[in-house]
């Protein structure tokens, strides 16, 4: 009964463990898109900013979208650089 009981709580354990690590990889995942998409924008503003100031409203616009795209590009990378940590 004891044993049962342990095993029980062992394998909830286990599960909620589980889910916590899901959780903590998805946080993780979106957390990296978005950064990407901002430092994008910031990058794009600052560097139009020192070379062309009168497009700095139309690189605002433009560089998110770049953003987003890195943010796919980074999290492909991540994948890649996860799955080569694990061999």
């Amino acid at each position: 009964m004891v044993r049962m009981r342990a095993a029980v709580i062992a394998a909830n354990a286990q599960e909620e463990l589980d889910a916590f690590q899901l959780d903590v990889a998805h946080e993780w995942r979106q957390s990296l898109a978005w950064w990407s998409v901002a430092l994008s924008a910031l990058f794009g503003a600052g560097l139009t900013y020192a070379t062309e100031p009168r497009l700095l409203l139309v690189m605002a616009i433009i560089c998110p979208f770049v953003g987003g795209f890195s943010a796919w590009v980074l999290r492909d990378l991540t994948a890649t650089v996860e799955t080569w940590r694990r061999r």
